[in-house]
């Protein structure tokens, strides 16, 4: 058998070490180290492995080996009360609606009718992030609750490629800057 043992790299806390029987898979595990100030967990840094890999993906253990957690820079992004984080960017809400690339910082709305919750009295809240936002969406609240902006960046600027209507209190966007691209904001107050 091999053992699968963790490093915190900065983190603090412990994990558990694993034990894997040769030609065993090992199911990567969620990241139980906490974060140094201002980062995030992006995935484990896995030796024979190119790429991070993250919890739940399956692989080989053909010797010991040390499991590395990749702290990045955290993802100031909220759609309503869920915040972006590596661990969710590929399917925010669960539901294939909201899609963040952390390389491009575009947040890809796909035919979203309503949010729940909201962060900072919007229904999309970046701060120090200069955040595109594309695809088509209807930016209004859940049923029962209220918000002032559809999308707020602070500290930052806005880039729109998006088809949308906003059904909130105050304006559909607020930033430092804001360059629509092409598209369409439609506010119903």
């Amino acid at each position: 058998s091999y053992t699968v043992t963790f490093d915190a790299n900065g983190g603090s806390g412990t994990m558990d070490y694993a034990r894997v029987l040769k030609d065993d898979r090992y199911t990567l595990p969620r990241c139980a180290f906490t974060a140094p100030d201002g980062k995030e967990f992006a995935g484990w840094k896995v030796p024979g492995y190119s790429e991070w890999c993250m919890p739940d993906r399956q692989i080989r253990v053909d010797e010991d080996m040390v499991l590395t957690p990749v702290w990045e820079d955290e993802i100031n992004l909220w759609i309503g009360n869920v915040k972006v984080t590596f661990e969710n960017c590929k399917d925010v809400l669960g539901d294939g609606t909201v899609y963040y690339d952390t390389s491009t910082k575009t947040l890809k709305l796909k035919e979203i009718d309503g949010i729940r919750g909201s962060h900072q009295n919007a229904l999309i809240y970046a701060c120090a992030l200069d955040l595109t936002v594309t695809g088509k969406a209807t930016l209004k609240p859940s049923d029962g609750e209220s918000a002032e902006v559809g999308i707020l960046v602070n500290d930052g600027s806005l880039i729109l490629d998006l088809n949308a209507t906003a059904e909130v209190s105050d304006t559909a966007f607020r930033a430092r800057n804001v360059t629509v691209k092409t598209g369409s904001i439609l506010t119903i107050n």
